[in-house]
């Protein structure tokens, strides 16, 4: 499968085939891929899908600044050049998302405890009132920040997360 970065850079990620997960511009190898399985179940979840037929669609999709591969037949011959583009997901450098997350909360004067594992997010009358650890510790807090990803509601299944926070990819 031809992985399309948000640089435009492109990379061939065939032996990854089925761990990939849904994307913003995804092109598809085969009436069987993992695009294509990507494209059925984004399809059934309703989402908000732009079918690129051909390489000339796919290129357009990125900005006229934005140098992107060839998808010539003689650069990919196994690919069928066709892919879409989900408007309403796409893939996330979490890790940079952690970052300047943690950057801004400690700008606006918040203090984070590092190395801490959150037991339990405790709430008085449905309201927040701060997180037990499982060392004992207790922080009192007025909001929280759930940042587990698709295991938020596995992590903190007293919240009751199982029908708001769903990973599809």
């Amino acid at each position: 499968m031809l992985v399309l970065d948000h640089d435009g850079s492109a990379e061939d990620k065939s032996e990854v085939l089925e761990t990939g997960g849904g994307g913003d511009t995804v092109p598809s190898s085969g009436s069987s891929s993992y695009a294509d399985e990507a494209y059925r179940n984004d399809l059934k979840l309703g989402c908000s899908l732009v079918p690129l037929p051909d390489p000339g669609n796919i290129r357009s999709a990125f900005p006229s600044g934005v140098p992107v591969g060839s998808f010539d037949k003689a650069s990919w011959p196994y690919l069928h050049c066709k892919g879409y583009i989900n408007r309403d997901g796409g893939w996330a450098d979490a890790g940079q998302g952690v970052r300047i997350l943690l950057s801004k909360v400690q700008s606006l004067g918040a203090v984070i405890h590092a190395g801490k594992s959150v037991r339990s997010i405790q709430q008085k009358d449905g309201t927040v009132t701060g997180v037990s650890c499982t060392d004992g510790d207790f922080y009192e807090a007025e909001l929280v920040v759930i940042a587990t990803g698709s295991w938020s509601p596995s992590a903190f299944p007293d919240l009751g997360l199982q029908h708001t926070c769903l990973a599809t990819g």
